[in-house]
């Protein structure tokens, strides 16, 4: 089993595969408080979505969408497939994978247009 196990995490590192979590948790690590506009812009780049509030802490909010590929489950259930669980890969190719999922990373800005919170959005 434990051969299984390393050939499935080979076959991640070979394929590339990452999820669309671990890289919106990879970008808010680059994130400190205080940062401006500007630096977070220079980091993460072009916000996917942005918006404005009025009469509160947070004035401006920008999101960024990272996806989980379709691929990022098939590399390793395929792999799995063919070595060991052929059933049970078979429903869990078919049953967990279609479209994919994303992740929200938001970033929030306060009256002087510094960070003040950056979190993911974990409702998928």
């Amino acid at each position: 089993m434990r051969r299984v196990a390393a050939l499935s995490a080979l076959t991640l590192l070979i394929t590339g595969c990452y999820t669309g979590y671990g890289r919106a948790e990879s970008r808010r690590a680059l994130l400190t408080l205080g940062m401006t506009q500007a630096e977070v812009q220079e980091l993460l780049g072009e916000p996917d979505q942005i918006t404005q509030f009025q009469g509160r802490d947070v004035v401006v909010e920008w999101s960024y969408s990272y996806t989980t590929p379709f691929t990022m489950f098939i590399v390793p259930t395929l792999g799995l497939f063919t070595v060991v669980l052929s059933v049970p890969s078979a429903y869990y190719l078919l049953g967990l994978t279609w479209g994919g999922t994303t992740i929200w990373l938001r970033v929030e800005f306060g009256l002087d247009q510094r960070l003040l919170r950056a979190h993911t959005d974990l409702n998928y």
